[in-house]
């Protein structure tokens, strides 16, 4: 099963879902992770799509979806 990656709208972080069920943000320079998110625990998180320009992301494993987005969910910004 493919698990799908993509960069957010200000280019300085890189989404990836996992077979864990996490969403990672990763920073680009650094190439740490600096930030987790729950979707589904122990389900394959494999799919997800960015909006080319807010801060929100569409999230999918089998048999759930979420929508990530708002104040805190994914907004990162540079320090």
């Amino acid at each position: 099963m493919q698990i799908e990656s993509a960069i957010i709208t200000n280019d300085n972080f890189v989404l990836s879902g996992s077979k864990t069920g996490q969403l990672f943000c990763w920073d680009l320079v650094s190439a740490e992770i600096v930030k987790k998110y729950i979707h589904t625990p122990n389900k394959v998180l494999n799919s997800l799509s960015v909006h080319p320009r807010k801060d929100v992301v569409l999230t999918a494993c089998v048999g759930s979806i979420k929508l990530w987005g708002g104040t805190d969910d994914i907004k990162m910004e540079e320090g």
